[in-house]
């Protein structure tokens, strides 16, 4: 970030003289412009209150981690409920911010807090959100792909639980002359498949583009059994694959089931709540291995929360879950004959 500096937020319960430190996600970065976006210029970072209940907000810390920090105070009170999205405008030390005795002044439907902190940089940058004591809420680490790359910065928000990795390769790559990033789910899984590159024309400033409902669900749902069951083996061939969820899933989840190999002629039908996801195939072939891969970013319930992990599957690294089964060897008894036709006698 230029001027190598933090804004500072301070976060407080409205029970006073008591300080409210957010927890980790309670909070979250969704979108972050470092030069505009949407519309809106110049830089500008948003945030929504996500943890179900309101925060009322004073001091915390928004910030990079290039320096000591050189505190730039936006004392702001103003209570966020839950779901509120704020934007904090950069480098706008006039325009007054809004509070809770002002209200919406522009009536744009989310709050507006402005600082005197310079623009963030276009190249590489990590973002921090913190409580005035430096415990972290959120993080986010973008690079344009170019840009010379130092580890220190990243390490930093490794060792602290909020990102994956300190190399390159992990961060959220995006042209920092015409994009923005934009957070894509409500599950924090501190890494950069979390963010999405957009254009600035398509940013949306105040817009809770990560589809969180304020007093919904927020739990993220899981596998709770499948047929056949991971690590199975004798399978038959004809044997449909089961998936029970633990709850109302998207039935668009299915764009991220896949079966490999494939057997082809895969058929997929939900059961009436949505619950339980019947998978239908071409037979199996004898003494082979099949895996079934859950895209855990694909897979979601009705409120877009994405697929965690439980004991029915495999925690494959990355984006997937899977669980895998072995058939049967033909002639066990565990199998029919159409892969291995028997013998016919001729006349």
């Amino acid at each position: 970030m230029k001027g190598k500096s933090f804004l500072i937020f301070t976060f407080l319960m409205l029970i006073p003289m008591f300080i409210f430190s957010a927890n980790k996600g309670d909070i979250l970065i969704t979108e972050v412009a470092p030069i505009d976006g949407g519309g809106v210029s110049p830089a500008w970072v948003e945030i929504q209150n996500v943890s179900g209940a309101s925060i009322n907000v004073k001091n915390m810390r928004l910030g990079d981690l290039d320096s000591t920090p050189d505190p730039v105070f936006v004392d702001v009170d103003a209570t966020l409920a839950d779901g509120d999205i704020a934007i904090i405008h950069l480098a706008d030390s006039v325009t007054p911010d809004e509070t809770d005795a002002t209200g919406d002044t522009n009536s744009n439907g989310y709050w507006d807090f402005y600082s005197a902190e310079p623009d963030l940089t276009n190249t590489k940058d990590e973002v921090v959100l913190q409580n005035n004591d430096q415990t972290y809420i959120d993080a986010m680490v973008y690079w344009n792909g170019s840009a010379a790359w130092n580890v220190t910065d990243p390490g930093v928000i490794v060792a602290a639980g909020e990102w994956d990795t300190d190399q390159s390769s992990g961060a959220v790559v995006y042209n920092g002359s015409s994009e923005c990033m934009k957070r894509s789910n409500t599950t924090d899984n501190d890494n950069k498949s979390d963010w999405t590159a957009e254009a600035n024309g398509s940013a949306t400033p105040g817009t809770g583009n990560i589809g969180y409902v304020a007093g919904g669900d927020t739990t993220p749902p899981e596998v709770s059994s499948t047929i056949p069951v991971n690590g199975a083996s004798g399978v038959v061939p004809s044997q449909d694959i089961i998936i029970d969820f633990n709850e109302e899933m998207a039935d668009t989840s299915t764009l991220g089931i896949t079966i490999a190999p494939s057997p082809g002629g895969e058929s997929y039908l939900w059961s009436i709540d949505t619950k339980t996801l019947t998978i239908s195939h071409n037979d199996f072939t004898y003494s082979n291995t099949y895996t079934v891969i859950l895209d855990k970013m694909l897979v979601t319930d009705l409120a877009g929360n994405t697929l965690a992990w439980s004991a029915a599957v495999t925690d494959s690294g990355g984006d997937t879950f899977t669980f895998t089964f072995t058939t049967g060897n033909y002639g066990d008894g565990t199998g029919t004959a159409i892969a291995y036709p028997g013998k016919v006698a001729l006349n």
